[in-house]
């Protein structure tokens, strides 16, 4: 759940395709070819149907549930974090929920998501590059001018 939750940043659209990958994988349990993990497999179909899911609604935008703000620190920084994550094209966005929040290997999600190692390898290095640059302005954003600075001097 924790993985649908993050890729669609909506509770209800979350749960859809945890019923969607659960249907999918029951009805299709004998096609399982063996070639990896059972879970991989299932990350493979949640994948895919989210994929189908967000063609059919382009134009939608969510908010961030809170539960996945909890967990911070400082929520202000944990906002920004998963307002940059949610603005990652969708294939950077695949890889990195899957290699740096779900905490699968690099060529784990490269066989989930049907892609060469070198480029869920690219697509991790770019996301979080986005993220660190995204997260780096907004701090610099919230700091005073320097005008501002002086004047209270």
């Amino acid at each position: 759940m924790r993985f649908s939750l993050r890729l669609c940043r909506n509770r209800d659209d979350a749960e859809d395709i945890v019923v969607e990958t659960f249907t999918q994988a029951y009805l299709n349990w004998e096609r399982f070819r063996g070639t990896g993990t059972r879970l991989n497999w299932l990350y493979g179909i949640a994948v895919k149907r989210h994929a189908m899911n967000r063609r059919k609604f382009r134009n939608r935008t969510d908010s961030i549930p809170d539960d996945l703000l909890a967990d911070s620190t400082n929520p202000l920084d944990r906002i920004v974090i998963e307002e940059a994550i949610g603005r990652l094209p969708l294939a950077q966005l695949q890889a990195f929920l899957l290699v740096r929040s779900e905490g699968l290997t690099s060529k784990e999600a490269a066989e989930i998501l049907g892609r060469p190692l070198g480029t869920v390898l690219r697509q991790v290095h770019q996301a979080v590059h986005l993220i660190r640059k995204e997260v780096n302005v907004k701090s610099c954003d919230s700091l005073p001018s320097a005008s501002l600075l002086e004047a209270e001097q």
